[in-house]
């Protein structure tokens, strides 16, 4: 999905120096796995503090995503309206099978949406490991 390599986070420290890798961003935004979630639910702002990284669900105040397409540990911070989608051909194609459950009177719709994407600026977004 990124061309660029991943920073591995494992202190507080560590993430404000991975958001500072990415170019001046007006959005910003998380987008991380479920595993990346949980230990940032568990990481300590600094040595014996009472607050997390990620509390109410937000990283650092940061609007947050959590979703189950993004591999496990990894978090993509980021300017995410930088990202554009294209759409192929008239983006959608639609299969209407009526005999392969005819039998019971059924009709299989076999939808697909055919998309591609591009970051328009590829300093606006970084990859991490937690």
């Amino acid at each position: 999905m990124f061309t660029t390599s991943a920073t591995t986070i494992s202190t507080y420290a560590d993430l404000c120096n991975f958001e500072d890798t990415t170019a001046d961003i007006i959005n910003p935004c998380y987008i991380l796995s479920k595993a990346a979630k949980n230990k940032l639910r568990q990481m300590q702002r600094g040595t014996g503090s009472s607050t997390f990284v990620m509390d109410g669900g937000k990283i650092d105040g940061t609007t947050t995503i959590t979703s189950s397409n993004v591999e496990d540990s990894y978090l993509v911070f980021g300017d995410f309206s930088k990202l554009k989608v294209c759409v192929w051909s008239d983006g959608i194609d639609v299969i209407v099978d009526a005999i392969t459950d005819a039998k019971n009177g059924n009709v299989k719709l076999i939808v697909n949406f055919y998309v591609d994407y591009y970051f328009s600026n590829t300093n606006a977004y970084a990859v991490a490991t937690v």
